[in-house]
């Protein structure tokens, strides 16, 4: 067996700037977390999942953050070809331009590229469209899972789980209480 001895500063060092004081803080603020993960299962259990459910529920979980993922990812892309359209924007169409085109540069010019630039920037929109979509559908999913089986979201498990660990903290009094 492992036993790990968590001990606390003495009151000399407690105060704000002190290195002993944040490795409490630390100590406590990862404590807290520990026990919302495992308040949050035993809600799960208490509201009689069975194994199955709750791998669904997961898997609901993981799906919406892979659509999220991917998201962020295609608006940033969408940016990258704003940002270069902008700058050819300016130049003349006959002006010579190089594009990354399968890991190999190719020489075309300004008027050859900003079309294609212009399609590539209308086909992130539509895909960010559809990943939106798609994403709020994940989202009511997942929502009307929490509903169906007594789950509370992880919003509404932390703000309640606020008020109790600030009850406890008020409750429990220094070294010398």
């Amino acid at each position: 067996f492992f036993f790990l001895m968590i001990r606390r500063p003495p009151r000399s060092t407690q105060s704000r700037s002190s290195a002993a004081s944040d490795v409490y803080k630390r100590q406590v603020s990862t404590q807290s977390t520990w026990e919302n993960s495992k308040i949050n299962q035993f809600k799960m259990e208490k509201a009689h999942l069975g194994q199955d459910k709750l791998n669904q529920y997961n898997k609901l979980k993981q799906e919406f953050s892979a659509h999220f993922r991917i998201t962020l990812e295609l608006e940033e892309e969408k940016r990258e070809h704003i940002l270069v359209m902008e700058a050819l924007k300016e130049l003349e169409d006959t002006r010579k331009c190089w594009r990354m085109v399968g890991g190999v540069l190719v020489e075309r010019t300004v008027g050859e590229v900003k079309p294609s630039i212009q399609q590539n920037i209308e086909m992130i929109e539509k895909t960010l469209q559809t990943y939106n979509e798609n994403m709020k559908k994940k989202e009511k999913e997942i929502i009307d899972f929490e509903l169906a089986y007594g789950i509370k979201g992880d919003k509404a498990a932390q703000a309640q789980q606020k008020p109790e660990i600030q009850e406890k903290k008020a409750t429990t009094g220094g070294v010398l209480a």
